[in-house]
Parts: C-alpha cells; structure tokens; sequence
C-alpha cells in the first residue's frame, strides 16, 4: 500500500472488474450522482463492493448547482454553425438544457459545454432562447455540462434531484459525499446538515470564482476536500489550475484535513496502454507535494483499460513514496507544514509532539485507537516517514481513513479508558505491522470527552 492513496470512478468499464483493480492498488471507489438515473442499480453495486471488500471506502460526487444540457440526440456541428438553446419546459425548441440560465447571458457570453470540447459564444438572448455561434467542436453531446465563465447564477444549492441523492446515500452506506461547485461554507453545512447522524464526511469541491473567493471557508468547513481540475480550469482558465492546486494542497495540510488531486490525471490511458510522461509526471509531483489521493475519473468509468490505469497510477505512487524521504523534499514539506500549522486545542498540542518523537531513530511506528479519525488525520498531515496506524472499532471511519495519506487502519473493539491502548497494540502487532521489544508512540483521547489529550512511549510485549 503506497503512503498516497487511489481512488477511481467506476462505470460501465469496471463495474465488474473491481476486484482487480483492488489488487491493483486500488484504496476507493467513486461514483457521480450526476449520471445515476436507477437508485436499485446503484444500491447493488454498492452491495458487491462491500462484498468484494468491506475494508474499502466508497464515496459520491453530488451534482450541486452545475447546468447541464438536457436529453436530445447528440448533435454534430461545424465552426461557425448558429445553434439554439432553450429550457426544457420553455417549449421554444433548440437544444434543451435544464435550468433557464437566459436571463444571466448576454451578447458575446461564452458557454462552455463538456469541459471546454465544445465552446458556443451567444449572438442573442430572445424570449428565453440563446441564439448561438460555435467556435469549437464538432459534437454535442446530451446531459454534458454547461459552464459559463464568471457569470453569477442564482441557484439553491441542494436541488430536488441532490436531496433524493442524499436520501440514498444515507440509506447505501456511503463513506463520503462531495458537495459538487461549493460556494461557501453554507453549502457544506446544508449538506452536513442533509447526513446529520450518519458518520458521512462531506468534502469540498470549489469549482468557480465563488468557491476560489471562499476557499478558506469551505475549507475550514469540510472534512475533506477535492482539487476539481476539470471544471475550475473551464471556468477559470487552464493557466489558474496549477496555483490553485498548490494553494489548496497546502491549506489542508497546515490544518489537516485529507484532499484529493483529481481530473485527467492518466487521461491518455483512456484509450492507451501507456500514458504519457507529463502525465506519469503530474501524478509523482502531486504525491511529493502532500496530497492525501489522486483520483481517476474517465479512465476507469469508461476507458478501455480500468484496471491497467490503477496498476500504473500505484507504480508512479511508489516511485514517490521512494523518492520522498530520500532526499530533503518531503523533509521540507513536513517542518513547513508542523511550522505553520494553526494549534488550537490540545490536541494539535499532542500531534505536534507525536512529530517531533518520530524523528528519532529508534521509534518504530505510531499507533492511533481513534473513534471519529480526526487524531490520524492530524497526525498524517506532518508527512513523516515512520508508518501510522489507527484502530477503530467505527467501520466507516475505518473505510474513510483508508482515504487518508500514510495511515493503516485496522478494526479493533469499543472499549473504555486504558483498555483501548493495550487493544490497539495488540492489533496491530497480530496483523504483523510491530513486533516485540518495538518502540511505539501511542495517542489518544481518554475520559469523558474522550479528546486526543494522551501521548507515551510504549515498547511491545
């Protein structure tokens, strides 16, 4: 298992390969809710992976308040070709699309559908139909995604369709949820709101100049979060993805909270065997830079070679886990990280200090009894090389810190005080992770509030 995690989206190209692309290196599953149309497919799917695995973690995109073109047969167009858009229920023709977005354009607006491929510039907006020239592309394609760049359109955030999604996630199962274009923290607490009870983490996905302008927000206010390449860069320009990637990295792990680098990340293996080196490259660099995941969308829901493309994405991620403590750079990484992280509660007190033990040489491992993971998630931010495992006796959060850079987690028992420290170690020293007379650094929350407040120095027996 390499120290930065994979997750994959699966579709009609893997749904029956899962198990190979678990063996493959495989750490989580994603599906989007944007294209679930049979919530009893969707339920059985659910169920075979927790069969195949019940160790791995399984999470969901929402749709949120993203424009998408509605059914129609897909349309082939030339450069310079005049279509017509029109709302659905408008009944003024064109190409549908489903929400009524004609009164926030104008003359010389730009819309661009299916992430760019085909970019459509407004001639005129007249009774509700936006009049409209192609400037690139060749097919439209239904149900793809409309952005128009820069534009402010008024939507509730969680939709009809995202509160019945919501309403299955709940009953399926489900580790985490992401609230699909966030805006601010208001929309993850609605979607928090939407799971309260349940133990589901909600992430963060700011994907136009609203989620950039309240990135801290949102951040601060989600469990996890998401680098969504794709449709920041079509709304913001391809130029800005590279800062905001490295700006957003950066703040989950000053304040420890899991992130995830998504969007054609070995886009090539789609339909290659190979991908291609920049490709090979990003993966390594966003590993070395202190991501928790990195994800694959198209190349396992619909590419030709899902399990292949899991296969060489965990050969990149263990070059990295190589390369990481072989020279300064992760070093670097983990004291600008313990440097600037924000220290609030006792807690961030312990976790400091679990860092600065695990530098000495003769410190085996740290070992996590954890009930909601947070510990393990402030722990693994500081990047270090000695390895981390939590046990919990919570099978989603076991699941969700599968997700989570470095850490091991492994089931263990619900139990009360000091009981807890001597069943942690005695489960990871049976799965065969630490041996007798190891030195290990053991944290966690004892007494009534149960709050990290403990940290020793314990050799195995």
């Amino acid at each position: 298992m390499t120290k930065t995690k994979i997750l994959a989206t699966i579709g009609p190209s893997s749904f029956d390969k899962i198990q190979a692309m678990i063996n493959a290196g495989l750490d989580g599953i994603r599906m989007n809710m944007s294209h679930v149309r049979n919530y009893d497919e969707v339920a059985t799917r659910v169920k075979q992976i927790r069969a195949i695995n019940p160790d791995i973690f399984i999470s969901a995109d929402l749709q949120g308040p993203k424009i998408r073109l509605g059914d129609f047969n897909p349309l082939a167009v030339t450069i310079g070709q005049q279509v017509a858009i029109a709302y659905d229920n408008s009944g003024n023709g064109g190409i549908p699309i489903q929400y009524d977005i004609s009164p926030y354009v104008s003359r010389g607006d730009t819309l661009m559908i299916d992430d760019g491929d085909v970019i459509l510039e407004v001639a005129s907006v007249e009774n509700g139909v936006m009049n409209c020239e192609v400037k690139q592309g060749e097919t439209i394609n239904p149900r793809k995604g409309v952005n128009v760049p820069f534009a402010d359109i008024p939507m509730e955030y969680i939709s009809a369709k995202d509160m019945q999604d919501l309403k299955f996630i709940r009953e399926n199962d489900f580790d985490y949820v992401f609230a699909s274009y966030a805006r601010d923290r208001g929309d993850i607490i609605a979607v928090k709101e939407a799971l309260r009870g349940t133990g589901i983490k909600v992430g963060g996905k700011p994907e136009n100049h609203l989620g950039l302008q309240n990135l801290d927000e949102i951040v601060r206010e989600a469990d996890i979060m998401m680098v969504p390449r794709g449709d920041f860069g079509v709304e913001l320009g391809a130029e800005k993805v590279p800062g905001f990637q490295r700006r957003l990295i950066g703040l989950c792990n000053i304040l420890g909270k899991p992130v995830i680098t998504a969007t054609q990340m070995l886009e090539s293996m789609t339909n290659s065997l190979t991908p291609r080196r920049s490709e090979t490259t990003d993966v390594y660099n966003a590993a070395m830079s202190g991501t928790d995941m990195v994800m694959l969308s198209g190349e396992t829901s619909i590419g030709k070679y899902p399990v292949e493309t899991v296969r060489m994405m965990n050969k990149i991620l263990n070059e990295a886990d190589k390369d990481m403590f072989d020279n300064r750079g992760m070093s670097e990484l983990s004291e600008k990280i313990y440097a600037k992280a924000e220290v609030q509660y006792t807690r961030d007190i312990v976790c400091q200090s679990v860092y600065s033990m695990a530098q000495n040489n003769n410190i085996n491992a740290i070992v996590i009894p954890t009930n909601s993971g947070r510990t393990a998630e402030l722990i693994s931010r500081f990047r270090f090389q000695k390895p981390i495992y939590a046990v919990t006796y919570n099978d989603r959060v076991r699941r969700q810190l599968a997700g989570v850079w470095g850490v091991t987690a492994l089931k263990g028992e619900r139990l009360e005080g000091e009981a807890i420290v001597g069943d942690a170690i005695r489960r990871v020293k049976e799965n065969g992770y630490i041996n007798n007379g190891d030195l290990v650094v053991v944290t966690a929350g004892l007494g009534d509030k149960a709050q990290t407040s403990v940290l020793r120095l314990e050799e195995v027996r």
